[in-house]
């Protein structure tokens, strides 16, 4: 079995060097987070444009119906005057 070594980076005193560690963590959280930005945005903009296209592929609920009706309705208003 091989044991695992761990290279602590220390100061010149000999104390552990927080601040390599909490600019190395920043670094790759920086790095995840922009990786993850890229693949929300493109889902974002790939679900966009199916709900356009979805939504002009769709035939409009009973237009002619609607258009034969809608001057017959105005002229009754419009006589009931």
């Amino acid at each position: 079995m091989i044991t695992q070594t761990l290279e602590i980076r220390r100061r010149t005193n000999g104390a552990i060097d927080i601040d390599h560690y909490r600019n190395r963590a920043s670094m790759e959280r920086r790095v995840a987070m922009t990786s993850i930005g890229r693949h929300v945005n493109f889902s974002f903009l790939t679900a966009a444009a199916a709900l356009i296209i979805a939504a002009f592929a769709l035939p409009s609920h009973g237009s002619a119906s609607k258009t034969a009706t809608a001057p017959a309705a105005t002229t009754i208003a419009l006589a009931n005057r």
